[in-house]
């Protein structure tokens, strides 16, 4: 059931960003209907990772049980992630009690894409040479989305304990 919401994508350049706060840490995001799956690089919520936080980073999703999944970028590039559910997430103004995405761990690019399985759930308007508006979402059906996750609280819990 889609409820009423307003969101804003602001384009910048060939690119809508979207501004998204989950926990502490605010960034944008792009909205990508080329992209299948929301992803966010760790390098959103720390710079500089060296090869050995990667692999204790990895060690700890895979020992919550997470599947690791690949995907293949619009670019070519191969990327790998965890799936992640974060609660309380701010979209623009709006407060989304879930939030999914996978948290893409190779790579050092800094990278957050709002993927289609976020857009799917989206009425929204678009004119030419302006920005997107969000206006309607499809709470429930997203929401049932979740499969096996790490919750991203402990995610950047870990992250802040292990680069802090």
């Amino acid at each position: 059931m889609f409820e009423d919401i307003s969101v804003k994508a602001e384009k910048n350049g060939t690119v809508y960003n979207v501004p998204i706060r989950i926990g502490m840490d605010y960034f944008d995001a792009k909205f990508d209907t080329g992209s299948s799956t929301t992803v966010i690089a760790v390098s959103v919520f720390y710079d500089g990772w060296s090869d050995e936080e990667l692999n204790k980073l990895k060690s700890f999703c895979e020992g919550k049980g997470c599947k690791l999944r690949e995907f293949t970028s619009a670019s070519g590039h191969q990327l790998s992630g965890y799936p992640v559910v974060a609660k309380g997430v701010s979209i623009g103004e709006t407060i989304f009690k879930e939030f999914h995405y996978y948290l893409i761990i190779n790579g050092r690019r800094e990278m957050s894409l709002l993927g289609d399985d976020f857009i799917d759930n989206c009425k929204y308007s678009h004119e030419p040479h302006d920005d997107i508006e969000i206006t309607k979402f499809d709470f429930d059906n997203y929401c049932g989305m979740s499969g096996k996750s790490m919750n991203s609280d402990e995610v950047l819990s870990f992250i802040d304990n292990l680069v802090g």
